[in-house]
């Protein structure tokens, strides 16, 4: 039996998320419903939050979208990640920034999540 170090298991995980990727019709209601309101909010399209673009404008919005994935629906990291075609990596950074890595995302956060209220 071979051992894998965590790095080379992330990479596989990652490669079998990629493979996977969830298309915009594949997605669950629940997930619809967060990106919906959340591109609807930014006025940004569901292409655009996909797209491998750094865009800030894209950026937040993507960052919000994991955040929120996780956070209303417990979603794993690389779950929600994959939801856009990302790895666990970008949304564990992603929500670092949002929870005060970044004083302008956090800000962006605040006022969506008021928004919301």
């Amino acid at each position: 039996m071979c051992k894998l170090t965590e790095q080379e298991l992330d990479y596989i995980v990652d490669k079998v998320l990629q493979k996977m990727k969830i298309k915009e019709n594949e997605l669950q209601p629940q997930e619809s419903e967060i990106i919906n309101n959340i591109c609807n909010y930014t006025g940004i399209s569901y292409n655009e939050v996909k797209s491998k673009s750094r865009k800030q404008k894209l950026v937040r919005a993507r960052y919000i979208i994991f955040a929120e994935l996780v956070r209303k629906l417990n979603y794993s990291l690389s779950k929600a990640g994959a939801v856009l075609g990302y790895d666990h990596s970008t949304v564990h950074f992603a929500i670092s920034k949002l929870n005060g890595g970044e004083y302008q995302m956090t800000k962006f956060y605040k006022e969506y999540l008021n928004s919301k209220k």
